[in-house]
């Protein structure tokens, strides 16, 4: 996480209060009442830490970045921005439409990979695998 955010110009003092906020952390489980011994950290943010999710949220746009490099596959959207939204006969018009493709809808935590066939589907899902490795991440098929 610091080696991404000094890549994308975070100052190097903030990037210290990060390291001395997560260094050395440790933890308990209770269960039935009782807690666990105490153990270290070593990976992750501190929950309920409210830097936790936009230091996730620029983490995965990273890993999101590396993971759509070459991709070509996705659903393209066709869309206006000159305010006639509901005018749907304007959006067959060429002229004044954005077509832009998607690769993926986010919600918080959660990630789906779009595709208009099960072929491409495969593939995005291949990059979104080999990336999410690339970065530490594991991508529970229990979930899936």
């Amino acid at each position: 996480m610091r080696k991404i955010l000094a890549r994308l110009g975070c100052p190097p003092k903030f990037l210290t209060i990060l390291r001395q906020l997560h260094e050395g952390q440790q933890g308990q489980v209770k269960h039935n009442g009782s807690l666990s011994g105490s153990f270290p950290i070593s990976n992750g943010v501190k929950q309920g830490c409210v830097l936790a999710p936009t230091l996730f949220s620029i983490f995965f746009s990273i890993m999101l970045r590396e993971a759509k490099e070459d991709l070509s596959d996705g659903i393209y959207i066709r869309f206006r921005t000159d305010g006639s939204l509901f005018n749907l006969r304007r959006l067959l018009a060429r002229t004044k439409t954005i077509k832009e493709l998607m690769t993926e809808l986010l919600f918080a935590d959660d990630c789906a990979l779009l595709s208009n066939t099960e072929e491409a589907l495969q593939h995005i899902v291949n990059h979104f695998s080999d990336a999410a490795k690339n970065f530490g991440l594991i991508i529970s098929l229990k979930e899936t």
